[in-house]
């Protein structure tokens, strides 16, 4: 009894040291904040109040705001990223209605939100505008997350799948799709409400920021509350390959009997498809080893998440290689590899998740601590340490 109390005390103790070192280095040292966060909710976690976890997950999230807000963002500027910087300044000098009554009315909720951000003194150029759109979708997801997704763990792993949450989320920029990062996170809402009038308002509030989003989450409620046998994903498997064959014809064919201008301008990219592209080969490593997981450890999971996850396994794999597509239709897998993963494997396969989660952290140390090797390399704008109080905040 004495030797559990003493293990106890050391891990109170321990533990403390960490909260205490997490919060030192968050102003001055945001990536050690980062590392040490991390480890807390890795190895130490589980055996304190769950509002610590909350709390340092909180500060590994800010610190990955700041560490991925040290970039130039050129890559970005010269893509998407301007085209939503050219709209925030457009729209600064309008008016209430004359912005309900311009050309952004098929997706106001985005449009409607940089013109709030504007007129409550938020002037920003494109990387604070990225920087912006990554706290905003960040911070959707960590009160769905904290709301819904936590739940779904046992308490006493709940701080190593918060861990393998934020490190594979570390990778994705929602700086850079700024409609596809807010819309996705209000759609995990509307998945998570099993109230119909609840999922209706938060997918209709969710396609104000992508009209996608209200496409994409009708075929997820389809499959999120039935009964599936594993017959049916063989079948749905082999359909998802015949549709990915025959993908091009599909398109050319819509584009020709419903020639709206939106579906034309969506969908036009796609028709000029014509070999395998993907966006990122690390997004689709995740989404194979996603799929891997799913197909031999989704009976661990609650049958809500168990359909949902094969529904993207299926679709992820079969449309792999559609530049863009088999990305933005999972979109969610974005925010939620990790959660997935560990929620399949840390019941029975702790050990895997954790060195999972280490090499992840180790790889992250790496990209943005010490090599420079990147297109867009980390701390351009501002460096990695100073001795100055929140020295970043000036610069973001």
């Amino acid at each position: 009894m004495n030797l559990i109390v003493g293990q106890y005390k050391i891990i109170n103790i321990v533990s403390l040291i960490m909260i205490l070192c997490c919060m030192v280095a968050l102003p001055f040292f945001p990536l050690l904040s980062f590392i040490l966060s991390i480890l807390y909710l890795i190895f130490i976690s589980s055996y304190n109040l769950d509002f610590l976890r909350i709390l340092i997950s909180l500060v590994s999230y800010f610190s990955l705001i700041v560490i991925l807000g040290s970039k130039t963002f050129h890559n970005e500027l010269d893509m998407d990223l301007s085209v939503y910087l050219n709209v925030y300044d457009y729209i600064s000098v309008l008016s209430l209605n004359e912005l309900w009554k311009g050309s952004f009315i098929g997706e106001p909720g985005w449009v409607t939100l940089y013109w709030l951000l504007n007129k409550f003194g938020f002037h920003v150029n494109g990387v604070q505008l990225a920087i912006l759109n990554s706290f905003i979708s960040i911070a959707i997801f960590v009160l769905w997350f904290e709301r819904f997704g936590i739940k779904f763990s046992d308490y006493r792993y709940r701080g190593i799948v918060t861990a393998s949450t934020i490190l594979f989320m570390s990778v994705v920029s929602f700086g850079f799709l700024q409609r596809q990062s807010i819309s996705v996170a209000i759609l995990l809402f509307a998945l998570s409400n099993r109230n119909n009038n609840k999922f209706f308002l938060f997918l209709i509030l969710s396609s104000f920021f992508h009209l996608s989003s209200l496409v994409v989450g009708l075929i997820y409620k389809v499959f999120l509350n039935r009964k599936i046998n594993d017959v049916f994903w063989l079948y749905f498997f082999i359909f998802c390959v015949s549709f990915r064959l025959i993908f091009p014809i599909i398109i050319s064919i819509i584009l020709v009997l419903l020639p709206f201008p939106v579906l034309t301008y969506k969908l036009g990219f796609y028709s000029e498809i014509t070999n395998f592209q993907i966006v990122s080969f690390r997004i689709a490593l995740y989404g194979m080893l996603f799929s891997i997981v799913t197909f031999f450890m989704s009976c661990n999971l609650d049958d809500f998440y168990k359909n949902l996850v094969r529904f993207c396994s299926v679709v992820f794999l079969s449309m792999l290689g559609i530049n863009l597509f088999s990305e933005r239709f999972n979109f969610i897998l974005l925010y939620c590899f990790g959660y997935f993963i560990s929620l399949m494997l840390v019941r029975k396969y702790f050990s895997i998740v954790m060195v999972m989660c280490l090499l992840l952290l180790g790889i992250f140390i790496y990209e943005k601590g010490v090599s420079d090797l990147s297109l867009d390399p980390y701390w351009q704008r501002y460096p990695y340490i100073s001795n100055s109080f929140f020295y970043y905040l000036s610069k973001m």
